[in-house]
């Protein structure tokens, strides 16, 4: 009689297996979690869109100063989606109380890591999105940050015993398409919300 020996379960790897994550927010020099409150991350997105826009506005300026054609903005875009966080910060900031902003996460037991825009006190996340929907749907980039997104509230609803659903924020002003916005958003395990 032959007998047979299972092997034992292989232990998953999120290196090479993906999610689910061990996920935890990483701390500064002084044991400090690496997330900006609320008003420090309006202040520094306003700071951030005014330097992209002051760059655009060297290019014209310098382009001018030699009687070139003006340059096409190259940062528009990157100061549009600065914006656009500030924004999104301020209207959920209305609507419940928010724990950090920019909070940085890493796993334990691999290299995956991300920054969040916004965790609200009660374990929720959210991303702020000011690409058009087309982009959304098509960006692997975002496809692959829904995923840690997703894992992250998996983790926090197992931790505090909760049931959410990460957000995506589109801006109502670029996102084009709201309905395929939603449908990319959901594809992806998303709560979608069009902020105007």
């Amino acid at each position: 009689m032959t007998e047979t020996i299972e092997s034992p379960a292989k232990p998953h790897n999120c290196a090479t297996d993906g999610p689910p994550h061990a996920w935890y927010v990483v701390k500064d020099d002084k044991g400090k979690e690496k997330k900006q409150t609320p008003d420090e991350a309006k202040k520094n997105k306003a700071a951030e869109a005014n330097d992209y826009r002051a760059k655009d506005a060297k290019k014209a300026a310098t382009a001018a100063a030699i009687k070139a054609p003006p340059p096409k903005p190259r940062f528009a875009n990157d100061a549009r989606s600065a914006d656009f966080e500030a924004k999104s910060i301020a209207e959920n900031e209305k609507k419940k109380p928010i724990d950090g902003c920019e909070v940085e996460y890493k796993c334990k037991n691999c290299p995956a890591n991300t920054k969040v825009d916004i965790v609200f006190e009660d374990g929720q996340v959210a991303e702020s999105q000011s690409e058009t929907a087309e982009n959304y749907d098509t960006d692997k980039r975002k496809s692959n940050q829904a995923k840690m997104l997703v894992d992250i509230q998996r983790q926090n609803n197992e931790e505090r015993g909760t049931s959410h659903t990460p957000m995506a924020k589109f801006d109502g002003t670029n996102v084009g398409d709201p309905a395929l916005a939603k449908k990319a958003a959901e594809r992806r395990k998303m709560e979608f919300e069009n902020v105007p």
